[in-house]
């Protein structure tokens, strides 16, 4: 999120073509609110990375009744940074809402989802470029996704499976046969789908990157993680079996 200091942004830089980079909010109060802290640094952050001739890919949570009336700022803010190669509109979803009870917080997040309109207009007022809202453990969704990419791009260069929650973090006993499919399809299922479905439009390019986001967890477990590690596990067991069919194309 660009949380951090100067000098551990010089340290990556020399290794770094692109930097993914998200802004939450552009009014400070906002983001205090939200995740404890400010963001003035985040936003300088921005600024230095893009004066030092480094692309930055913007990625934007909007999130309604918390940042939803902040597009034109961030737009304006966005618009002046030279090295900008996209910003992604993404849509707010609940996934996180388990990380609360674990640690006995009471769930703030908000109960509204964005509409496919609202994302559209966020999209244009924070001048994106694409706006797409999907369900990554539906296998539908990522047919429509795909068909997007090809029509409006062509190709896809990276993929970055990044989707993923706890649902439920409790003792196994305690789950519900739902809660156990759940956390299975939206941590693991999800990879696959994802791979599954650009994998061919990779294997023609004769290039691409998959990144697919795991855990501590698939190395480490704690009490009451167990389902959402045995998720994280098979994501880094897939990952290596994926490499090794990708590996002749690329």
């Amino acid at each position: 999120c660009g949380f951090v200091s100067r000098a551990a942004i010089d340290a990556v830089m020399p290794y770094t073509d692109v930097f993914l980079y998200d802004v939450k909010a552009f009014d400070s109060d906002v983001h205090q609110k939200c995740t404890g802290h400010g963001n003035e640094s985040i936003i300088e952050n921005l600024k230095y990375i893009d004066s030092c001739g480094k692309k930055t890919e913007v990625r934007y949570p909007y999130v309604p009744d918390f940042n939803s009336q902040e597009t034109e700022k961030i737009g304006e803010l966005l618009s002046g940074l030279k090295n900008l190669v996209g910003v992604r509109v993404l849509g707010y979803h609940k996934y996180a809402g388990s990380k609360y009870a674990s640690l006995d917080m009471e769930n703030t997040l908000p109960d509204t989802m964005p509409t496919e309109a609202e994302l559209e207009k966020a999209k244009e007022e924070v001048k994106g470029d694409f706006a797409f809202s999907m369900d990554v453990t539906k296998p539908a969704d990522w047919d429509k996704a795909v068909a997007t990419i090809k029509e409006k791009y062509g190709r896809l260069d990276i993929l970055v499976n990044n989707a993923g929650g706890g649902i439920a973090i409790k003792a196994v006993s305690r789950f519900t046969t739902e809660e156990i499919d759940d956390t299975i399809k939206l941590n693991l299922n999800s990879v696959i789908y994802g791979c599954r479905t650009f994998a061919d439009m990779m294997k023609e390019q004769k290039c691409g990157t998959m990144i697919n986001i795991s855990s501590v967890c698939a190395r480490q477990c704690w009490p009451q993680w167990s389902v959402y590690a045995a998720a994280k596990a098979g994501v880094l067991n897939f990952s290596k079996g994926m490499y090794l069919e990708m590996q002749p194309y690329n």
